[in-house]
This record gives C-alpha cells, sequence and structure tokens, in this order.
C-alpha cells in the first residue's frame, strides 16, 4: 500500500512509516482528513474525483503487487468478489494489463461473490482431513502444512 501510494506521490502515501502498515482507523482517519480533498494547495476534489481516484489506485496497485510478486504477467487475469461487478474498476485494471485478457469468474461459471466462500470451505475441508492447505511453490512457505485450527466446545 505504502509503496504504492509512494510511486504515485499521492497525499495517503505513508511511506516514512517504515514496514509498519496503517489500521482501518488510520486509513479512514487519513481518506477523511483535508490531506485527501484539498492536495497541495489545490481546490477540493468533489466526491466523484475521490471515487475515481481510488478506482485508478486500486487497479494501479493491483498492477504493482502483480509485477512485484510474478514473474511474468498472466495471459489471464480472472477478477472475483464486489470489484469485479464493478465496469469501471474491471476496465482500469485492463488498462494495466494490455498484454492480458481480463474476465470475470462470472464468464467461468463461478459467482463473482461465491469465490471467497469456496475457498473457505475448500480450505476447512483440507484441515479437517489433515491435508495441507498452502501451496509452498507459490506463497514461499518453507513447507506444505496444516491451516487453521479446530476449537470444540
Amino acid at each position: 500500500f505504502n509503496q504504492a501510494m509512494s510511486q504515485m506521490g499521492h497525499p495517503l502515501d505513508c511511506s516514512s512509516r517504515g514496514n509498519e502498515t496503517l489500521t482501518r482507523s488510520e486509513t479512514r482517519q487519513k481518506l477523511e482528513s483535508r490531506h485527501l480533498v484539498s492536495y497541495k494547495g489545490k481546490k477540493p476534489l468533489s466526491r466523484f474525483d475521490v471515487l475515481a481516484t481510488f478506482t485508478e489506485f486500486t487497479a494501479r496497485s493491483v498492477a504493482l503487487n502483480f509485477r512485484l510478486h510474478l514473474r511474468s504477467v498472466p495471459e489471464k487475469i480472472i477478477l472475483v468478489g464486489g470489484g469485479a461487478a464493478n465496469p469501471v474498476l474491471v476496465k482500469a485494471i485492463a488498462r494495466q494489463f494490455p498484454e492480458s485478457k481480463v474476465i470475470s469468474s462470472v464468464t467461468l461459471g463461478w459467482p463473482v461473490q461465491a469465490i471467497e466462500p469456496a475457498a473457505f470451505a475448500l480450505l476447512a475441508y483440507l484441515r479437517m482431513t489433515g491435508k495441507p492447505g498452502n501451496l509452498p511453490r507459490t506463497t514461499g512457505a518453507r513447507r506444505a502444512a496444516l491451516l487453521g485450527q479446530v476449537a470444540q466446545y
């Protein structure tokens, strides 16, 4: 987050904090602060401009993290969750990846809001059957591991 904001020269840049991340409360305070709506003495941004800024920030942060953490840009990027239903965000992400096909999970038969619950169901199944739930090659973990805890009351 901080690196992306710093690269964009944005008033939410918190790179001086080092590796520390902002809490949700700190982020909200910054977003609601005058820094966002009146940047470098310029007239305040409209709500629409603020929304457009965050939409573009989201697309750029996705692109930045893909480029930082993947060996190459994927041929196909499948969007899930609420953002996948936002046509402006989808177009902004697609602009960041002209070499990739950007699609919604809906085109593959998965409702955009079904992916996260399905992933948690898979992780629960893996845990309950004693199977590792991580992919060391993908995550950089040293070994495959059981994820989560099972509590009994």
